[in-house]
């Protein structure tokens, strides 16, 4: 699970690379609540995995958006 949760950090960073470091302290923050999470969730295998995950994700992502529109910053997509 570890190569693939580095996989997703890695994915995010790539996407994000082209925008310059706006986004760097939120995405590491993000990512170790992601890695908190995971580690969670494989103390206790039989839980369902996706759930705390879902939560995760949605709560990373609408923090970055928040920073996004504070910082105005852009992705640097077309």
């Amino acid at each position: 699970m570890n190569n693939e949760l580095g996989s997703y950090e890695s994915y995010l960073v790539d996407v994000l690379n082209g925008s310059g470091s706006c986004f760097e302290d939120e995405l590491g923050s993000c990512l170790g609540e992601l890695r908190r999470c995971l580690d969670n969730e494989l103390k206790n295998y039989l839980c369902e995995l996706g759930s705390c995950l879902d939560d995760e994700f949605e709560s990373c992502f609408g923090k970055l958006g928040s920073y996004r529109s504070e910082q105005s910053c852009e992705l640097g997509r077309p």
